[in-house]
C-alpha cells in the first residue's frame, strides 16, 4: 500500500497545475476503481490525500466547465 499511497502523493501534486490536471485524474480513477475503497480508507495518508485533491479538481472541471458554456456561446455567434 506504500505504492499507492506514494502515487496518490504525486497525483496530488500534479493536480495542483492545470495541465497535470488531466493525467493526474486518471490515475486517480484507476486508483479507486481498482483497490477497494475500504482499503484505501484504512490506508496511512490516503483519505487527507485524496480530500487534497478534491478543491483542485473542482477548480479544473469549473474552468472546463466555463470553457464549454464559452465554445457554446462561439458556435451560436457563428452558426
Amino acid at each position: 500500500m506504500d505504492r499507492t499511497t506514494q502515487v496518490i502523493r504525486y497525483c496530488r501534486d500534479w493536480n495542483t497545475r492545470a495541465r497535470n490536471s488531466h493525467i493526474a485524474m486518471l490515475v486517480i480513477k484507476a486508483v479507486v476503481t481498482t483497490i477497494p475503497a475500504r482499503k484505501l480508507a484504512k490506508a496511512d495518508g490516503v483519505p487527507e490525500l485524496l480530500a487534497g485533491i478534491t478543491p483542485y479538481s473542482e477548480r479544473h472541471f469549473s474552468r472546463l466547465d466555463n470553457l464549454i458554456t464559452g465554445s457554446y456561446l462561439l458556435d451560436y455567434t457563428l452558426f
